[in-house]
């Protein structure tokens, strides 16, 4: 029974070897599997290492070109991959004063800080680690370059030791270029100022020009305008030309085949022939003067002198306050107009200028100065040359460099070191890993080293056990190479999700908003903006909405929300319209887009832009005007109108104001409507019609802008008053008498009497007139629109509008009262009307006495 014991040990496996083997099986599964996840993390810092350090080489490219920092978009241009911004461990990039801080997601805090000994000053928040990055200083921008900017070192890498030849190539953005001498083929300048300019041959001025023979200096131009005074020493010839315009001309010697001249006025005048229309000559002397033909229809002047005159002049209209010529010559010189004091210039523009020697000894300075016209032997420039744009045809060479070549140099090391930075970082990324690894295994090796031989005892002793455990093994096996599969699987997911997809590694999205036309003030009632946004860094998908102030309108097919696949990007828009804004009106609100990440839904982003629109058309006011009583047909000559009206729109205020045409009497008061505000102003009229008569005219309010009264609106409303009372031809008819005394008489309606004055004149006399106008205040007559037929009687007798009695007695053999009657019978349009008049106390007026 112990022996059958004894055998079942020895070849069934007991439970404690089975889980000895199995736990040795698992250690060795477990440390290899830790081994990988450690490669696996030193991988993911690596990745992340030279992703950051492909971002930071595009930051400070970009720095080096701009002398700022990029937006994340523009790091394209500088060589960033579009996969590494859309699938960057980079979640933030902001600037911090002169620096930019960078925030780097990693999926774990362990993570993050192995990544941390890889950055300069990190922070480690989390799995986040942020840290700054450093502009380069401008020494690096400025080593072995041309420099652009001033790096405070006191160094001026432009100040150049000998020529410096173009060859055709475009030296730009020049400010200064100074110098003793340059050599160009064409120079083009919008603005040059130059101390002294030294031309040998040929000055062009658009198509105008200035030539020197050797002898002579020629100056070719259609017509020359010479603003300020003139002083010439020397002879002038102006070859047939005319010359107009001049105040004042001074010369030596004038030579001239013909003058003539409208106006001008000579001080002193000599010669042979002389002939004028008119002249006003204070003093003309010449010592020799010919001429075969000279005319002056005006010719004014102070002095005039000259030696020898030979020429023939024209002039319409000259003043001359001084001209001296000790000789003239010419075949014709002809003024339409002179009237000159002073010959100067101010400016002179140069079209092409071409010499053997430019020398300058102060700046020359330009915004563009190209030279293929004009060439110089020799160019030396001492001080400073810069400008915005300098071009030559060839090389600009110096003792010790050439523009070309070093150009060259520049552009082919430039291309070299682009191509080798990203092999460099590679290779010293791969040095720093296997130098890991290395260490990391040498202990690894030790360990297992004592494993082993700790363990061959018991590998040794419990060989028979395995032998016999076979199966039971074999089965453990098959379960470990089970897990083993799923454990491969699941790492080759974790692989690709963390290093090839970067799934697992959250994204926060990258947002950016830009409005056009956001922001109008103009004189219309309907406005449009468009909103767009760029979405990117969407690693695990993101969707994004559209928010609209309720002001706005959007327009259709724009402001839809979305979704964007994994990885990718999208650059949606809004639209919005805002219609019916009354005048001076303002309308404010926002357009505001959010965008969150589909699977990291705490991580998203929002960005808004203001939206103003002001319709800036100033407001016209706004009348409107009725009357009543404006239309009237009776028998009334009173008559009287009321019109109303209503002003509205003034919302900056407006004034107003009444105008009346036609005759009538009103009570129409101006005012002013206060801002926001309207008013119901009203306007009175009346007028007196005649009989058989009408009254018209127009009532007209007129309401202004407060602020821009040039803004106005007007509404008239029109009257017409008729009187049908049948026309009286004798109502304004009278009659009436007048005695002429020592007082100042006038014609009295009806009776007139001496009140003891004498008589005036022929004592006694009585004026007795009819009419509907008053003569000299004595009389009355009829105007000449009334056809009226008269005739006298009682004390007067006749035809025409006045008749006179004179007293036949005097002194006592008057009666005591002589009372005198007439009456007049008018007849008008075939009716006849009679106007009686009574004189009274005639007996009182005497002849050159007094009065008894």
């Amino acid at each position: 029974m112990v022996a059958l014991k004894k055998q079942i040990g020895a070849t069934v496996p007991s439970y404690a070897a089975i889980l000895l083997m199995v736990a040795a099986g698992a250690w060795y599964a477990i440390e290899s599997t830790q081994t990988t996840i450690i490669e696996q993390q030193n991988n993911l810092v690596s990745s992340m290492r030279g992703q950051v350090l492909q971002r930071i080489n595009a930051m400070q490219s970009c720095y080096n070109d701009l002398r700022d920092w990029c937006i994340a978009n523009k790091l394209r241009d500088y060589g960033l991959t579009e996969g590494a911004l859309n699938n960057s461990f980079v979640v933030d990039q902001v600037a911090n004063g002169e620096n930019i801080s960078l925030t780097v997601q990693a999926p774990n805090r362990k993570i993050a800080e192995a990544f941390s000994r890889h950055v300069k000053n990190p922070v480690v928040n989390g799995p986040q680690v942020t840290f700054l990055v450093e502009p380069p200083t401008s020494s690096q921008i400025l080593t072995n370059q041309i420099q652009r900017y001033s790096d405070g070192t006191g160094h001026n890498r432009n100040s150049l030791a000998t020529d410096i030849l173009m060859d055709g190539k475009d030296l730009n953005n020049f400010d200064t270029a100074k110098g003793e001498s340059g050599e160009f083929n064409q120079l083009n300048a919008d603005r040059q100022e130059t101390k002294t300019l030294k031309i040998n041959r040929q000055l062009k001025l658009g198509v105008n020009e200035i030539t020197f023979d050797g002898q002579k200096l020629h100056i070719n131009a259609q017509r020359t305008n010479l603003l300020g005074s003139v002083n010439i020493d020397g002879d002038v010839d102006v070859n047939n030309n005319d010359v107009t315009g001049f105040n004042n001309v001074t010369s030596n010697h004038l030579d001239s085949e013909n003058i003539a001249a409208s106006t001008g006025v000579i001080s002193s005048l000599k010669g042979t022939n002389i002939q004028y229309d008119t002249a006003k000559i204070d003093q003309l002397s010449a010592y020799k003067y010919t001429s075969s033909v000279y005319t002056a229809d005006d010719i004014e002047a102070v002095s005039l002198n000259a030696d020898h005159i030979n020429s023939n002049v024209e002039s319409v209209t000259g003043n001359i306050a001084d001209l001296n010529f000790s000789t003239a010559s010419g075949q014709d010189w002809n003024y339409n107009s002179s009237d000159v004091n002073h010959l100067s210039s101010q400016s002179s523009s140069l079209g092409d200028a071409s010499g053997k020697s430019l020398l300058l000894t102060n700046d020359l300075r330009g915004n563009a100065m190209y030279y293929s016209l004009g060439r110089f032997t020799s160019v030396n420039v001492l001080g400073l040359t810069t400008g915005s744009q300098f071009s030559a045809s060839g090389d600009f060479v110096t003792s010790t460099s050439s523009v070309n070549q070093n150009n060259s140099t520049l552009s082919t090391h430039s291309a070299s070191i682009s191509r080798n930075v990203g092999d460099i970082t590679t290779t010293k990324n791969q040095i720093g890993l296997t130098r890991d690894k290395i260490s990391a295994n040498t202990t690894g090796l030790t360990n297992n080293q004592l494993d082993i031989a700790t363990n061959a005892t018991a590998i040794n002793s419990n060989q028979t056990k395995v032998a016999n455990n076979a199966g039971d093994i074999d089965g453990v096996a098959s379960r470990l190479s089970n897990s083993a599969e799923q454990l491969e699987l699941w790492q080759d997911r974790l692989d690709k999700c963390m290093y090839q997809t970067q799934y697992c590694i959250p994204q926060d999205p990258t947002l950016s908003l830009t409005c056009s036309d956001c922001t109008q003030a103009k004189p219309q009632s309907s406005f449009s903006a468009t909103a767009s946004a760029t979405i990117s860094a969407c690693r695990q998908g993101c969707s994004y909405s559209w928010v609209v102030s309720s002001t706005f309108s959007k327009m259709s097919g724009t402001c839809l929300s979305g979704t964007i696949a994994k990885g990718g990007s999208a650059t949606p828009t809004c639209k919005i319209t805002k219609s019916t804004i009354s005048p001076q009106q303002t309308e404010t609100g926002e357009i505001r887009i959010n965008v969150q990440n589909s699977h990291y839904t705490d991580r998203s982003d929002s960005k808004y832009v203001n939206v103003s629109f002001k319709n800036t058309t100033v407001p016209r006011p706004i009348v409107n005007t009725s009357c009543s009583g404006c239309e009237y047909t009776g028998m009334a000559s009173s008559v009287s109108a009321l019109v109303s009206s209503t002003i509205t729109n003034c919302p900056q205020g407006c004034s107003y104001s009444w105008s009346i045409s036609g005759g009538a009497s009103e009570s129409c008061p101006s005012g002013s409507v206060s801002a926001g505000g309207s008013a119901a102003p009203s306007c009175s009229i009346s007028g007196n019609v005649s009989e058989a008569s009408t009254m018209t005219g127009s009532v007209s309010l007129v309401v202004k802008n407060s602020v821009s009264p040039s803004y106005s609106d007007q509404d008239s409303r029109s009257y017409r008053w008729e009187n049908t009372t049948p026309n009286d031809p004798f109502k304004s008819v009278f009659a009436g008498c007048y005695v002429d005394t020592v007082g100042f008489d006038s014609v009295n309606r009806n009776s007139c009497y001496n009140d003891g004055f004498r008589s005036q004149g022929q004592p006694g006399r009585i004026v007795f007139s009819v009419g509907n106008r008053t003569m000299n205040t004595e009389s009355y007559y009829f105007s000449s629109d009334i056809n009226a037929s008269i005739s006298w009687s009682g004390d007067c007798s006749g035809t025409s509008n006045m008749c006179s009695i004179v007293k036949q007695c005097f002194g006592s053999s008057c009666p005591a009262n002589g009372v005198k009657s007439a009456t007049a019978h008018v007849t008008i349009n075939g009716v006849t009307k009679a106007f009686t008049v009574i004189g009274s106390d005639l007996s009182r007026v005497s002849n050159g006495t007094e009065p008894r």
